[in-house]
């Protein structure tokens, strides 16, 4: 049994199940014909990758960031919206790239990932070193200086530099193994 759609004809197969194909002629500019960036067959879901390492990484990455935000929040000092706005961009980034592998973008679009998020854990990885020890040395100053401003945010901030001593030493593992498998083998992306 055949039925016409919009988007071209579709065919029912089993009782539930659905195949549908369209004609090239009728794909856009940026809708995926041949030689287009843009190729969504092969758009699906992969919850597999979160088996992996990477996937591993990212998901404690990503819920100690949510430790990271949460302790250091709010900001008192200058050294703390610095750590905050590490974690925050980080914390988005990641969830970002954790969306990428789960969708399989990487398959879709014709880009250089690993090179990509190669660049982007060796980023948050200098990004979270440089915060971190922001953070423990003023909040251990202003302590110091002032006793009597901080006290109430000093635990908090120094847990908040320590989970984010976590996060740098899980993201430079997750930048080792990125650039061992970018090194042995060359390929653009992991699960190709």
């Amino acid at each position: 049994m055949a039925d016409t759609i919009e988007g071209g004809p579709t065919t029912v197969t089993a009782p539930g199940e659905t195949t549908t194909t369209t004609n090239d002629k009728n794909r856009g500019g940026a809708g995926g014909g041949p030689g287009s960036r843009f190729n969504f067959d092969g758009l699906q879901l992969n919850v597999f990758y979160f088996r992996s390492i990477p996937g591993v990484l990212k998901i404690i990455e990503w819920v100690i960031g949510i430790v990271c935000i949460a302790c250091v929040s709010p900001p008192h000092i200058g050294a703390a919206h610095w750590f905050l706005f590490v974690a925050v961009f980080c914390f988005v980034v990641t969830f970002i790239w954790a969306c990428i592998h789960f969708f399989s973008i990487t398959s879709v679009l014709n880009l250089p990932w690993l090179l990509i998020e190669l660049g982007y854990t060796f980023l948050a990885m200098t990004l979270y070193f440089i915060a971190f020890i922001i953070l423990l040395v003023e909040t251990a100053k202003t302590r110091y200086m002032y006793p009597w401003f901080v006290t109430f945010n000093y635990d908090a901030y120094m847990t908040a530099g320590s989970f984010g001593v976590v996060n740098f030493v899980l993201y430079a593992i997750e930048w080792l193994f990125h650039a061992k498998v970018y090194v042995e083998t060359g390929r653009r992306t992991i699960g190709k």
